[in-house]
């Protein structure tokens, strides 16, 4: 991530940043929008329930509808990524949204009001699973230690709060499931078995990650659908960008049989090592569809994926994973697998002022060879323009429109984009300098 521009808004986030200091800001602010938000927040049980967002065959791609007074009417998914990121003493950022320590009301009442009026209908949101070198932020399972696996209460009432403004707002919500978190109960799960499998191949690869992800989204759907907001969920993404990984084993060796999840492979064999990779991701990636829909047979899942193009590797999706000393050593999912155990298509791109295009990020994830695409919708659930690409916020504004209209030409449904106002981040956002990527990328928006 890079360095965004310093504005009033950016050093106000500087105050979630570590040390006793920051925690007594954290503490203060957090106190006055508390109050703050009792005055002016409107009461969020009000709404009626969201229409369920469903999928059906297209003429040349699949298409979303929603059902209103008992009719199907096209859905066309519009909106962006809110991400709050907070940063710690040593500089590594978290998602922050709904942990207890960030979260108000009164800025989430403020960012959908926004949204709402520019007339978008999705956004999208991280729940924080944790991480080892975070300390400072509660996540959705607690703290590190938690043994009990139980959701976080603190941090699941901050969640199921944004759900209810978001309905109020006539937003969708797109919700990402990262991983599992990281606490004592859930560790204890995923790192029983097969300690050869290494590093971020574990979490698709191996019976102990596949349990306790599927163990954690089901406390989640299960506690979204008892709060009764299920159908104000668009979708949830139960993997942000899976990939393999060629700097921890299997895959960092090219000699040598493991043992996996969905079988036994030989990594001095291209065709195994590709299987592999393939067939794990399928068998992880169905496991946790299944645990969703067991809860929410209605919910539409789906995983965000990015291209082969995007790392450098176009033309080499099947591979096996060779060579594995690309400077990039990650290898996403490929297309054709995920669509066919999801219920859409969802291609991560990011505009470059020169290079790849949206046909060649789309070719490199085999594009010409998923079958039946009018029968599945497909969008692009992360798209968005670096800083480092674009001079001012106008430049990017025209790009990002060309880009999205290039994208729909191609058959995708919709797009989001990344971000809303995560001004410490190196992407270019939607309402900042003069609001010019908002002008153009919004419903009925222009160039």
């Amino acid at each position: 991530m890079g360095n965004a521009k310093q504005s009033n808004a950016h050093r106000q986030h500087s105050l979630f940043r570590g040390g006793s200091n920051g925690k007594i800001l954290i503490t203060l602010y957090s106190m006055l929008i508390g109050f703050t938000s009792l005055v002016f927040t409107p009461n969020t049980g009000a709404a009626e329930p969201s229409a369920r967002i469903g999928v059906r065959p297209g003429t040349t791609t699949g298409e979303f509808y929603s059902v209103k007074e008992g009719r199907k009417q096209l859905f066309k998914p519009c909106g962006n990524s809110w991400v709050i990121l907070h940063e710690e003493a040593d500089g590594d950022k978290h998602h922050a949204n709904f942990s207890p320590e960030t979260y108000t009301s009164f800025k989430t009442e403020w960012v959908l009001t926004k949204m709402e009026q520019s007339g978008y209908n999705v956004v999208r949101v991280f729940i924080f699973k944790g991480h080892f070198r975070c300390s400072e932020l509660t996540s959705v399972g607690g703290g590190s230690r938690d043994s009990t696996g139980e959701l976080n209460k603190a941090y699941m009432i901050n969640f199921i709060d944004f759900l209810k403004r978001a309905r109020n707002h006539n937003l969708y919500v797109q919700v990402v499931l990262d991983g599992w978190p990281w606490t004592t109960y859930y560790r204890d799960i995923a790192l029983a078995d097969l300690r050869d499998i290494e590093g971020n191949n574990r979490e698709n690869m191996t019976p102990g990650s596949i349990a306790a992800k599927t163990d954690y989204l089901e406390r989640v759907v299960q506690a979204v659908k008892k709060s009764g907001l299920a159908t104000t969920i668009f979708s949830y993404e139960i993997s942000n960008e899976p990939c393999s990984w060629t700097n921890a084993k299997p895959f960092s060796v090219t000699t040598g049989i493991f043992k996996t999840a969905a079988g036994t492979y030989d990594m001095s064999s291209a065709a195994s090592r590709q299987a592999c990779a393939d067939d794990n991701l399928v068998l992880a990636l169905s496991t946790w569809r299944d645990a969703v829909k067991r809860i929410d047979p209605d919910t539409l899942v789906n995983v965000g994926l990015f291209s082969y193009a995007a790392v450098k590797k176009a033309g080499m999706a099947t591979n096996g994973l060779l060579p594995i000393g690309t400077k990039d050593v990650r290898w996403p999912g490929r297309m054709k697998d995920v669509v066919s155990v999801t219920d859409f298509g969802d291609l991560h791109m990011y505009v470059q002022s020169t290079g790849t295009t949206v046909a060649q990020h789309m070719e490199s994830q085999e594009w010409s060879l998923i079958p039946n695409k009018n029968k599945k919708p497909f969008i692009s659930g992360e798209f968005g323009a670096h800083r480092i690409s674009y001079p001012d916020d106008a430049t990017a504004a025209a790009a990002l429109y060309d880009w999205r209209q290039d994208m729909l030409d191609t058959g995708f449904a919709g797009a989001l984009l990344f971000t809303w106002d995560t001004l410490n981040h190196s992407r270019w956002t939607a309402v900042e300098g003069n609001g010019a990527v908002n002008k153009a990328f919004k419903p009925g928006g222009s160039r």
